[in-house]
């Protein structure tokens, strides 16, 4: 794994190489399934906008050149994507390796997916705020890549069972509002509360 991440950094104008991550989530319960399509979706996005030059987010595992950012924000909530923008900003280019698998354990209670989610998008907008520009969400791709989205949105419509995929769509839009609310009023995710079953590190089917 390290050695594919590693050899993409030889590419030209290359400064940041993420990983792929593979929830170890059951198939089983409903938020299990949802865990499965935000990650595989996610690689999805990524090897779409990775092929064309315009990947601008990280994964749980990635490479990066040294002296890319010297600073960080002391209160941004997703310091990765913090890091992916300003790379992007300056014109370098951001790989993904499908073949780098890393296995992450997501929530296994609708409560602490959408509390993860939420600060995950919380930290979008606080990002877009503090930089001008907007992480690889798929939210943010729609005005600028309308052509692209579509056709982003037509394969996840064909991969995923009417209940998963429905249950995740109106997930994510709750999701943002709520994000958004504590955007607006002020509040911050900057310390993360604790998932206890994310902690949890035996390989489920």
């Amino acid at each position: 794994m390290f050695s594919k991440l590693t050899a993409k950094l030889k590419i030209p104008n290359v400064e940041i190489v993420s990983g792929n991550p593979v929830p170890v989530n059951t198939s089983r319960s409903l938020v299990g399934r949802v865990i499965k399509l935000v990650w595989r979706f996610h690689g999805h996005v990524f090897e779409e906008l990775d092929d064309a030059g315009l990947a601008r987010n990280t994964t749980e595992i990635f490479w990066i050149r040294n002296g890319i950012i010297k600073s960080i924000p002391l209160e941004t909530v997703n310091d990765d994507a913090y890091i992916a923008v300003t790379a992007k900003k300056k014109g370098w280019l951001i790989k993904y390796s499908v073949e780098s698998k890393v296995s992450i354990c997501g929530p296994k209670s609708y409560r602490e997916y959408f509390q993860q989610r939420r600060r995950v998008i919380f930290g979008h907008y606080q990002l877009r705020k503090l930089t001008g520009e907007s992480p690889q969400y798929f939210v943010h791709m729609m005005p600028l890549h309308p052509l692209r989205t579509a056709r982003l949105s037509l394969w996840l419509s064909t991969k995923y069972d009417p209940v998963t995929l429905g249950t995740f769509l109106l997930t994510e839009f709750l999701i943002n509002v709520s994000s958004i609310i504590d955007f607006v009023s002020g509040k911050t995710h900057f310390q993360w509360t604790r998932l206890p079953s994310t902690k949890t590190i035996r390989q489920q089917v």
